[in-house]
């Protein structure tokens, strides 16, 4: 998805074509999708960080989003749409071993608190969870899965590390 709004935005040859884009009601509504995509990336990010579970591959993908994203930055600062770094910090949300029940807290998707939310705290886009298949979910983390992975979330469960 990141890479997608990517290539589609490098893809407009006349910057002023690609400003009026990003500046129009629908551009910026899609940007902030994109952002929201970001922000599921992030909390995953973290959950892998958290839980010690990673690949080669793993890292390889979140670096080649990373350098995406930076990328991206550019043509949302054109819509003032970059978002403030402490909505995408999730370091509150990690689950710790002193949590009571951390493993029916984390998210199916990104092993995070369902409960906890980011350092700028959003009322709108940061305070809803659902249950679906006796796993809890950002619903972000699921709405993203079900839209661009396949159908079924996942229900990863947090490993016994903590």
């Amino acid at each position: 998805v990141i890479t997608k709004a990517n290539n589609t935005l490098n893809g407009i040859s006349s910057s002023s074509v690609c400003t009026e884009v990003i500046q129009s009601a629908q551009g910026m509504e899609y940007l902030l999708g994109v952002v929201e995509v970001y922000r599921v990336t992030r909390r995953v990010e973290l959950g892998i960080k958290a839980t010690a579970v990673c690949s080669e591959k793993l890292q390889q993908q979140l670096k080649d989003i990373s350098r995406v994203w930076n990328n991206l930055i550019g043509f949302m600062s054109l819509a003032k749409l970059v978002p403030d770094e402490s909505s995408l910090d999730f370091s509150s949300c990690i689950l710790r071993p002193s949590i009571k029940n951390a493993k029916e807290m984390a998210c199916g998707v990104c092993l995070l608190n369902v409960d906890a939310r980011s350092k700028a705290f959003n009322s709108e886009t940061d305070n809803f969870k659902l249950l679906y298949g006796g796993h809890q979910y950002h619903a972000s983390c699921a709405n993203f899965w079900i839209n661009c992975v396949e159908p079924k979330p996942p229900g990863l469960i947090l490993p016994d590390l903590l």
